[in-house]
């Protein structure tokens, strides 16, 4: 990897701009919602992902998650699954995830 002469500031305006990119391009999905892993969206743009991450992904293909934003590193774009209990909680951008209707038992 080449390294980047960039100054701090510089460095700095580039994290603000990237973090308002997410918020742009970021479904709301609100906490306590189910939802799918598009693992056919991750799977095609892993670029440098962790291979535990990628295979976290295959393995819940199909499954339900529900949101949550609990984790420290989560916020509105990044979000965490509650029933994720593998011992790194993984973090996915809400644009990898499909909202799913739950069926409702009554």
């Amino acid at each position: 990897m080449k390294e980047q002469n960039i100054s701090r500031s510089t460095a700095k305006k580039l994290v603000y701009l990237s973090e308002l990119r997410d918020k742009a391009n970021a479904p709301e999905i609100p906490d306590g919602t189910a939802v799918k892993i598009d693992t056919a969206r991750i799977l095609a743009n892993h670029g440098n992902k962790l291979t535990n991450y990628l295979t976290f992904v295959k393995e819940s293909r199909g499954k339900v998650f529900h949101v949550s934003r609990d984790d420290q590193k989560a916020n509105n774009a990044m979000v965490v699954l509650k029933e994720d209990d593998s011992p790194i909680k993984w973090l996915f951008h809400t644009s990898d995830l499909i909202v799913v209707k739950e069926e409702s038992n009554v």
